[in-house]
């Protein structure tokens, strides 16, 4: 329960930072690009974190 409740609001956190990354280029062929540049930069850096996790390093914040 609380993994799922702590995925779902990682979620939520990443939808909200990739939407400004697009901003700048509304409505062009780059935006969707931008934005999925930078979902895929938050995703390496979450799971580089839990994989921390797994190892013990348990002082990684998510």
């Amino acid at each position: 329960m609380i993994q799922t409740l702590a995925r779902m609001e990682w979620i939520q956190y990443k939808e909200q930072e990739v939407k400004p990354a697009g901003k700048e280029m509304e409505g062009g062929s780059m935006q969707p690009l931008l934005e999925n540049d930078k979902a895929a930069e938050l995703t390496r850096l979450r799971v580089f974190k839990l994989a921390g996790r797994l190892k013990g390093d348990l002082w990684v914040n998510l």
